[in-house]
């Protein structure tokens, strides 16, 4: 082989060398290129998220477990920010027993008697664990979705789901949440304006995805929302980890909302660790007689092992005053019923809200024809003797 033809196919091999290398360096500095655009969409994503989820995660927590109000009843709160709150407790309506578990109001009326107060008078029977009392209505939706991540039969299993919510049919609050960190986060990662600062083509692609799960501890979210940068689509996921109890505190609000329609002599007070899903660093506040459409206490629960941004995290609702209750008084009795609703050393006359009860006696030519049981409110339960 002669000197020129090794010459040239030096050249050649040379040539092709570092055309393969420049195409090469070019490949990896779009795909580095890519991997940076792509990890950038993800930091703002999370950004978004970490924002988005805090504050529903408050809205939710302020309102008694959810924002959708239609077709549930609300007080609102406040003069200069007004908030809207569920009644999580309300005075009893007509119903059956099953599935809503309502029993039919039996106070106030002339003479009721109600014997025991852990006792349900329709059945005779201790109250069943999905039923509501016969001191108020329990309304708060359903915690869970049954074919979420809580499903039920999960490690993190929920009781009350939205086949068997514990008052209102409606949206659970799992569904609600997934369903407006979705609509919030399309309107928060902005691929025009992510084009502009990377000097790359950003668009998104599909649909946001939104898995939420309640464990013991924490809320996890998991988000996947697929975007394409210069022509090649990526799918950016990212999983967040909030130090928010929602699960046990939803769970604990709801029975504690139950103990205090079934039994009269409940204190939410003095009584609230006494409920069996109660965990320690739950702290429960009663506000008495907030400003609201009708005579109301504002129940407030601060979970001391949850935060947000360095805040206890609190769930509150509220509870509408309810009627006092006045329980039957043997033949003979009506003088020694005291002022403060005692006979004989018992209470005869108890409020579920705890509010103050005035005995009022009614004479007709100086004899008791009707003593009445008033609370602070006006309202009253009465006997004819």
């Amino acid at each position: 082989m002669r000197g020129g033809q090794v010459t040239l196919f030096v050249i050649v091999g040379l040539a092709l060398f570092f055309a393969v290398a420049i195409l090469y360096l070019f490949v990896s500095a779009r795909e580095e290129i890519a991997t940076t655009d792509v990890n950038v969409v993800s930091s703002t994503i999370t950004t978004c998220v970490d924002t988005i989820v805090h504050d529903e995660l408050q809205l939710i927590g302020n309102a008694g477990g959810t924002t959708e109000f239609t077709g549930r009843e609300f007080g609102i709160v406040g003069n200069v920010a007004q908030r809207k709150i569920l009644y999580a407790i309300t005075k009893n309506a007509p119903g059956p027993l099953l599935p809503e578990a309502h029993p039919p109001p039996r106070y106030p009326e002339n003479g009721v008697t109600i014997a025991t107060t852990i006792i349900n008078p329709a059945t005779g029977m201790p109250w069943a664990e999905f039923q509501d009392g016969y001191f108020g209505d329990v309304n708060f939706p359903a915690i869970c979705t049954t074919d979420g991540r809580n499903k039920p039969g999960s490690t993190f299993s929920c009781k009350y789901y939205e086949n068997n919510p514990p008052g209102t049919k409606g949206t659970a609050t799992q569904a609600l949440l997934e369903q407006n960190i979705a609509q919030r986060l399309q309107g928060c990662v902005n691929p025009d304006a992510l084009s502009t600062e990377l000097g790359q083509t950003i668009t998104a692609v599909g649909d946001v995805s939104v898995s939420t799960l309640f464990t013991f501890t924490n809320l996890i979210v998991n988000i996947s929302y697929p975007v394409t940068v210069e022509d090649t689509i990526h799918l950016s996921a990212v999983t967040r980890t909030y130090k928010v109890r929602y699960l046990p505190l939803a769970r604990y609000a709801i029975e504690l909302a139950r103990k205090e329609t079934q039994d009269i002599t409940f204190n939410i007070v003095t009584d609230y660790a006494s409920i069996p899903s109660y965990k320690p660093g739950f702290i429960v506040q009663v506000s008495r007689n907030v400003p609201t459409d009708r005579p109301a206490d504002l129940v407030t629960i601060t979970d001391e092992h949850s935060s947000i941004d360095g805040t206890s995290y609190m769930f509150s609702f509220l509870v509408e005053h309810r009627t006092p209750m006045l329980q039957e008084i043997p033949s003979g009795k009506a003088e020694d019923v005291t002022a403060d609703g005692r006979l004989h050393g018992a209470q005869i006359a108890m409020d579920p809200d705890e509010s103050d009860i005035t005995i009022h006696k009614i004479r007709d030519n100086g004899f008791i024809k009707t003593i009445e049981a008033i609370d602070e409110d006006g309202e009253k339960d009465w006997q004819d003797v």
